[in-house]
This record gives structure tokens, sequence and C-alpha cells, in this order.
């Protein structure tokens, strides 16, 4: 009992808020720091092989809204599947292939970016008046939606063309006459090119 008259419970209670309230505080830092180190990275786009690898349902989900997120706050694009193709040979004439590939859709934004990378300063320069050169037609209407448009182009070849894979295989020829070719633009909160 004399234990308990000796205490200063006043004391010990003003402790005891002071302690809570340095947790309390402490967790929320702590959730803060989460939250924006979480928010913050720049979305990074996995392989198949590497979604698998994830291994949970919940994961996977998790990597597709960041995903949708990355996609929703992105600005490399236009209003049009027009604007965004202008966009995209602005910045190979300028020979921003860094830009340029910021046109595409993030799963073939690092592709693309090794592709044009690897041309000249004149190659790109090239590229772009080759694209400002064709004749596009939009694809049917059945093909056609609100979030994701084709359109066609042709080029001529006047002899066969190997063509070859990455490691400069040759795969298939491709016979001399009318090409078709193909550029679909997929719309997020911008158009971006997922094919050219």
């Amino acid at each position: 009992m004399w234990y308990y008259q000796n205490m200063d419970f006043g004391k010990i209670v003003y402790t005891h808020k002071k302690i809570a309230l340095i947790v309390v505080i402490a967790i929320g830092i702590a959730g803060l720091g989460y939250y924006w180190h979480d928010n913050s990275k720049e979305f990074v786009v996995l392989t198949d092989a590497q979604l698998e690898e994830l291994g949970s349902a919940k994961a996977v989900a998790k990597y597709y809204e960041r995903l949708q997120k990355a996609y929703d706050n992105d600005t490399f694009g236009g209003s049009t599947p027009e604007e965004t193709l202008s966009l995209f040979v602005e910045a190979l004439e300028s020979g921003e292939v860094e830009l340029a590939s910021k046109y595409f859709v993030f799963e073939k934004q690092e592709v693309q970016l090794k592709k044009l990378s690897e041309k000249t300063s004149d190659g790109l320069k090239e590229k772009a008046e080759q694209i400002r050169g064709y004749d596009f037609e939009e694809t049917d209407s059945n093909s056609n939606t609100d979030n994701r448009v084709s359109y066609y182009y042709y080029s001529y070849l006047d002899k066969p063309t190997p063509l070859v894979d990455e490691s400069g295989k040759v795969i298939a020829t491709i016979p001399a006459g009318r090409i078709s070719h193909a550029v679909i633009f997929v719309k997020y909160k911008v158009w971006k090119i997922e094919d050219l």
C-alpha cells in the first residue's frame, strides 16, 4: 500500500499519453512513408514469365492495378491516334528515341527504345519521312472500338526481301509486290501505339 501512496498518478498518466502519442505519430509516419514509397516507384513492365513468378493471384492483381494506374497518369500520347503518330514522328525527326518510344504502350517501350537506338540520325529521319508518306486507311468499323483503332498502309517491294529475327537469322522471305502493314492504337488516358 505504501508503494501506491508515493506514486504520482497524474505524472504516470501524462507519461503514458506521451508514449501513446509518440507511437501513433511513428505509425502514421511509417504508413505515409510506405504509401509514398509504394506509389512513387516508377512502374516496371513484367514479362509473362515474371508475372508467373509472382505466384499469387493477389500479387498479379496488384501488378495490373499498378499498370492501370501508370496508364492513368501517362501523358505521352495524343487525344487522337493521329496526334500520337504525329508526336512520334516529331520525336523521330529530332532524334529523341527515348521520347519516341514513350508513345508506345508500356509493354512495347523497351523493345522500341532498343530498335530506335540502333538507328542513325539519318535512319530516324528516313523512318519519320517514310511514316509521313504513308497513305493510311482506317479498317472497317467492325474491328475498331472506342478504345482501339487500326489503320493500314501499303508499301511496295521491288524484289523479294528476307525477314530476319532478332538474332539476324532469316525466318521468311517477303515476296515482291504490294505489302499491307497495320498500325494499331489503344486508348488509355491518351492514345498509345500498340503496333507499328
